[in-house]
């Protein structure tokens, strides 16, 4: 969280590797488990420099981070706000635009 929130001036390759970072500690946190350390990850994760980043492998990376909290907080919403929700799904949508098509 605190490394996410210090790496968001900083050059394409270190936030990439803390969103990395982030997305393979996340993938083992199950479902429903006490959230605790995480529990101020979806809020950093929303921001525009993440969402909006001019760089794809960024925004692809954010969208991962972003599945896995819905997942971790499911059936809760960590998302109240209808907006911040559908900002979140445009990421998606945003991120699936960028796959291979199939083949």
């Amino acid at each position: 969280g605190n490394k996410l929130k210090g790496a968001m001036n900083s050059g394409k390759s270190q936030l990439v590797k803390i969103l990395k970072d982030i997305s393979d500690a996340l993938s083992r946190v199950g479902q429903g488990e006490d959230g605790g350390e995480i529990n101020d990850l979806p809020r950093k994760l929303i921001t525009a420099t993440l969402l909006k980043h001019k760089e794809k492998e960024v925004r692809l990376y954010a969208a991962l981070c972003l599945s896995d909290v819905l997942r971790i907080f499911a059936p809760e919403d960590p998302y109240q706000d209808d907006l911040v929700l559908k900002g979140v799904y445009v990421a998606f949508l945003d991120a699936l635009a960028h796959l291979p098509g199939p083949r």
